[in-house]
This record gives structure tokens, C-alpha cells and sequence, in this order.
């Protein structure tokens, strides 16, 4: 794959996502963030946030399928970092990270 297919892959990563938006039912807010979203750097893997407000079984399983179709579509490393809404608060994650995207 050469350097622009790869930049083009960038730009593909959140058209994926959303998508397969259904993917994401459990999650009331899912974001992306890292490599993926920087310009002229080639994505090394797909960074999510997925923020819950009530925890269920169905997030693990949720979790798998999100992988899944990420790594079988772009060929990428998936890191997912799962949050509760409170948890997301008493961590101010995304006050530390320096760019992000809601897509949900």
C-alpha cells in the first residue's frame, strides 16, 4: 500500500465508523482520536473512546464486533478505551488528548 493510500485510508477510518453505526448501540458517545486523525501521518492504529451510561454484557460483545470490522476493513491495530460517563468526567480523558472527533 503506498503513502497516499494510506493518508486516504485516514479519511476513510470515520466514514467507516459511522457507517456501521449500528455497531455502536450500546455506546452513547464514541470518538476518535490519535494517528488517524493527524495530517500528513499515516494512521498506525485505530484509537476509540466508547463512553456507556449504564453498563450491560452486551458492551463486550459490542466491543468484539467494533474490532472486528475494523481490523478486517483497514487492516489497522483497534485500541479501544471504554468509559462510564462518570469515569470519563473523573479522568478528563479528553481534555488529554489534543484532537479528537465525536461521531456519535
Amino acid at each position: 500500500m503506498g503513502i497516499s493510500t494510506k493518508l486516504n485510508l485516514n479519511s476513510m477510518i470515520a466514514k467507516l465508523i459511522v457507517s456501521n453505526i449500528e455497531l455502536y448501540h450500546s455506546f452513547d458517545s464514541v470518538y476518535l482520536f490519535g494517528s488517524s486523525l493527524e495530517d500528513n501521518t499515516i494512521a498506525k492504529d485505530i484509537d476509540l473512546l466508547l463512553v456507556y451510561s449504564d453498563y450491560s454484557a452486551d458492551i463486550v460483545n459490542d466491543m468484539k464486533k467494533i474490532s472486528y470490522v475494523l481490523e478486517e476493513t483497514t487492516n489497522l491495530p483497534v485500541d479501544l478505551t471504554v468509559l462510564s460517563y462518570e469515569e470519563l468526567e473523573t479522568t478528563e480523558f479528553l481534555k488529554r488528548i489534543e484532537n479528537y472527533l465525536q461521531l456519535k
